[in-house]
């Protein structure tokens, strides 16, 4: 995946003259590799346990995960969005579509501060910590029968570590979500717009595909909070699926 991502980027810089790369634009498809990079590492820090790393090493890898994902997310989207963006505004004009660098960092920089100041939140009042549960059920000697491991956040209600990075996930989805939404919708509008190559309608399936994942993955990802290697199975795979849309 990883190597995908890198070669995906060399060639970008290698073709910057060519006609299709200059069309779609350099830094467009830069910002989609180091994105789907970023996004995609995430599934590396959630395969960490106790059974190799210590403590301090695991709450630092429970914290990098959202850190990863959202950061990741965003970068890649923020470049998609701007070119719907872009041809939403351009909707009714029957001009060439051209995307500056100005273009994209607007969308970006809006997102990533959005998204940045949850996390930081998330980051200095409740970070993510790593602790070891017991499964439910004993054995005939009343021992515990199997352990599993989980990040969780302090709940200042309930005085324990449950499900207090709920706030911040529901905050990080629904920004996502917004944003998908809008995204999804000016493509939409922009489907008959000629634009060169037709990016406009690859755009238009990108972020499609990413909405999808997410209305269907959400609901996953909510009922197996309680079973370990099918949150881990499901969240991989979500990554997975939007890095690779």
């Amino acid at each position: 995946f990883a190597k995908c991502s890198l070669l995906l980027t060399f060639w970008v810089v290698v073709r910057r003259r060519s006609q299709v790369v200059r069309a779609s634009q350099p830094l467009f498809l830069i910002m989609i590799c180091i994105g789907t990079l970023v996004m995609g590492s995430a599934i590396i820090t959630l395969t960490f346990d106790d059974e190799i790393y210590e403590q301090h090493a695991l709450d630092i890898a429970c914290m990098s995960t959202p850190w990863l994902g959202s950061i990741g997310f965003t970068i890649a989207f923020s470049a998609l969005f701007a070119k719907t963006w872009r041809i939403n505004r351009l909707f009714r004009k029957f001009s060439r579509i051209t995307i500056s660098e100005a273009d994209v960092m607007q969308p970006f920089a809006i997102l990533i501060t959005a998204n940045i100041s949850v996390l930081a939140c998330w980051t200095i009042l409740s970070p993510l910590h790593y602790e070891r549960r017991n499964h439910a059920g004993t054995d005939g000697w009343n021992r515990v029968i199997s352990t599993y491991g989980t990040c969780t956040s302090y709940n200042s209600d309930t005085d324990e570590y449950e499900y207090g990075e709920v706030p911040y996930v529901v905050l990080l989805a629904g920004i996502a979500f917004f944003v998908l939404v809008i995204a999804n919708f000016q493509a939409y509008q922009g489907r008959s717009l000629a634009t060169e190559f037709s990016e406009s309608k690859y755009i238009a399936i990108v972020v499609a595909s990413m909405l999808q994942v997410m209305v269907i993955g959400a609901p996953l990802l909510v009922f197996a909070q309680d079973v370990p290697r099918t949150l881990f199975s499901v969240t991989s795979m979500i990554i997975f699926i939007t890095c690779m849309a």
